[in-house]
């Protein structure tokens, strides 16, 4: 089996984001049906979208359960899920795996310096732009993601050089970033494996 990532965009998705059914259920289904913001609500029907078509290449619900720090889990493989704005991402792997999607947006330099490497702020200050930091940040994320750790580690700690991704000088993942119109992704797996990606996107 193959790592499979897929980026989906609401715009591009709208018909199928209006028949839930096929893809999401449960109690899933009906916590998501329940939420009184129609964007968020679609932001989270979106991601599970996502992970139907990473899982099964179609529109299909997926049985998951969460671990004891909430990452979800299921047999078979390893899943992750991301959703920012209209886009979410989802992966699924033979390998531990995280995923992390961001909808383009600028970044100040004061929230930049909170999660780069010394190396990676002095390339944010040659770069001159926000696009750099962010990029940098979905890749941390996914890493956090693939780990459990979530926001309670150092992104500041975690760095990347071609595709490979490192801790503290240690390799500790591999990582494929991914940009798009409008939001920039990245899938980060334990493992070097062999990967999918597909679009659902405009």
């Amino acid at each position: 089996m193959r790592t499979r990532i897929v980026i989906a965009d609401t715009e591009a998705c709208r018909e199928l984001l209006r028949d839930p059914g096929r893809f999401c259920g449960g109690k899933k289904l009906g916590a998501i049906m329940a939420l009184t913001d129609p964007k968020l609500r679609d932001e989270r029907l979106l991601a599970r979208l996502a992970l139907a078509y990473a899982v099964h290449r179609q529109a299909a619900p997926v049985e998951y359960g969460y671990d004891s720090r909430g990452k979800p889990v299921m047999e078979g493989g390893y899943i992750s899920v991301s959703h920012s704005g209209r886009f979410a991402a989802a992966a699924f792997s033979p390998v531990p795996v995280g995923v992390d999607v961001e909808a383009v947006r600028p970044v100040s330099a004061a929230a930049a310096l909170r999660f780069l490497c010394p190396k990676e702020a002095e390339a944010y200050y040659k770069d001159g732009s926000g696009q750099y930091a962010l990029c940098r940040f979905v890749m941390k994320e996914a890493f956090l993601k693939l780990t459990g750790e979530g926001i309670f580690a150092r992104p500041d700690t975690v760095y990347e050089t071609a595709g490979r991704v490192f801790r503290k000088g240690v390799l500790a993942g591999f990582a494929l970033p991914l940009s798009g119109d409008g939001y920039e992704a990245c899938l980060v797996t334990k493992t070097e494996c062999e990967t999918e990606v597909l679009f659902l996107t405009r």
